[in-house]
């Protein structure tokens, strides 16, 4: 079958890849086409006569690999292990796995020698999901916006079974080559109510010393904070009867804060302030923290008048398809969804992106805009609103997202604060302002030779 064509980019880290030995990961924004990369290594290794395995972390994400792998190469059998699909890995040429199979089913023994191809492969250090790297895979190639894990693991799990990075895709270089969109930012500051702070500075005061109990006396690493959560997790499952409840104290009040920051009813202020920017946009999503807080903020947009659906893991699988079929269809205007669009799902023409918790983690918030920086029909750009409450660990005066937005503040357009105290349409003004708009810059492609495959 005839090759698609390639950006520069891509055809540059499969280069690196096949120079590597076919091993090695490839970071690349979120947006920019990783998938597309993974299925022409695929190409390469159905052309060797190898066979070739698809990792991903859920079913949507598996399904959507299914879909590209069946266009790209409709002569060679596609199977899929997850949801009620189990394929037989001898029988296919390719087969999609959803982790939590991939890691009890041996999928080396049928694909000796073969490709494994990890997508988010940053997912795959844990302790229960590294059991899907199997050693019997000769290719091996990562694909993540960020590889790097806040416990550490990338450097003593992932890095050593792929073979380390062996190209990166930043913001900057996306945007030159016209592979993104361009886009403005707005940090938009909001307050807490009397009683909100005092809740939160309680909660605050709780954490510390919790944390400090088990610093001090129970010997956790304080640094990285992914592994002293790692840390937690495990002594409040696998230590004794005071362990586990020092661990449980802890988790308990660190999430209580968390869920006052996620549910405030100051962030359904921002959204009210930010209707023009809604009206703006030609579809939209909105990111939260917890389902609870996405079902209260589909509330409020609803009562402004926008038309917005959930997207959630308590839904069933019928629903969230029928909610993306919607979508894409143009026949709904916004999603709400806590953490289902992070990683891997495309999301249509979404042209403005609301994170209204913003994660503390750099990985999840380069996935959260890469979303909507897909290129899109015309000459459009993209807008985000960072909500956060001023004076908390959300505080970018603070150091919050202190890594993300040094990625950002280079690339974008413009990047700005506000509060409520500006109207929404002054900040709607900016997020539709930015020199690149109006870019006619087009993608820089490459044209791979025509092949002809055959398998025996």
């Amino acid at each position: 079958m005839t090759a698609q064509r390639l950006y520069r980019w891509q055809q540059r880290a499969l280069d690196a890849w096949r120079a590597a030995g076919h091993r090695g990961i490839v970071e690349a924004v979120t947006g920019a086409g990783k998938t597309r990369l993974g299925l022409e290594a695929c190409r390469t290794c159905l052309e060797s006569g190898r066979r070739c395995v698809v990792i991903v972390p859920g079913l949507e994400l598996g399904y959507q690999w299914q879909n590209g792998l069946r266009a790209a190469f409709p002569e060679h059998d596609i199977g899929m292990l997850g949801g009620e699909s189990r394929a037989n890995p001898e029988r296919v040429h390719v087969l999609v796995a959803t982790v939590n199979l991939a890691r009890s089913t041996l999928l080396a023994n049928a694909m000796l020698g073969g490709l494994l191809i990890a997508d988010e492969c940053h997912r795959y250090g844990s302790d229960v999901n590294r059991l899907a790297l199997a050693s019997g895979f000769d290719w091996r190639l990562g694909l993540s916006a960020t590889h790097e894990r806040l416990d550490g693991l990338h450097r003593t799990v992932v890095e050593p079974y792929f073979g380390g990075v062996v190209y990166r895709y930043p913001y900057e270089s996306a945007l030159d080559d016209g592979v993104i969109c361009p886009f403005n930012v707005a940090l938009i500051a909001v307050s807490f109510s009397d009683e909100e702070r005092e809740q939160y500075e309680y909660l605050s005061s709780k954490v510390n010393k919790a944390r400090l109990a088990l610093l001090n006396i129970y010997g956790l690493p304080a640094e990285p904070f992914g592994e002293f959560i790692k840390a937690v997790n495990n002594l409040r499952s696998r230590g004794n009867k005071l362990e586990a409840i020092a661990a449980g104290r802890y988790l308990s009040v660190f999430n209580r804060r968390r869920s006052l920051l996620a549910e405030t009813s100051a962030k359904l202020d921002g959204l009210a302030a930010l209707l023009p920017a809604f009206g703006a946009a030609r579809r939209a999503i909105v990111f939260t923290q917890t389902v609870a807080a996405a079902q209260r903020v589909r509330a409020e947009l609803v009562d402004l008048g926008v038309d917005a659906e959930n997207l959630h893991s308590l839904m069933d699988a019928e629903a969230r398809r029928d909610v993306m079929r919607r979508y894409r269809e143009a026949k709904l205007h916004t999603i709400v969804a806590p953490q289902m669009l992070d990683e891997g799902i495309d999301v249509p023409d979404a042209d403005f992106g609301v994170i209204v918790a913003a994660s503390r983690q750099r990985r999840q918030m380069i996935q959260r805009m890469g979303r909507c920086l897909r290129l899109k029909s015309g000459t459009r750009h993209a807008r985000f609103a960072i909500l956060y409450v001023q004076g908390t660990g959300e505080d970018p005066a603070y150091g919050a997202h202190e890594a993300f937005l040094d990625d950002i503040v280079g690339p974008a357009d413009a990047v700005k604060h506000f509060d409520l105290y500006h109207s929404g349409e002054e900040i709607c003004e900016f997020l539709s302002s930015g020199r690149r708009a109006g870019s006619t810059t087009q993608p820089a492609v490459t044209s791979l030779d025509e092949r002809t495959v055959s398998y025996e």
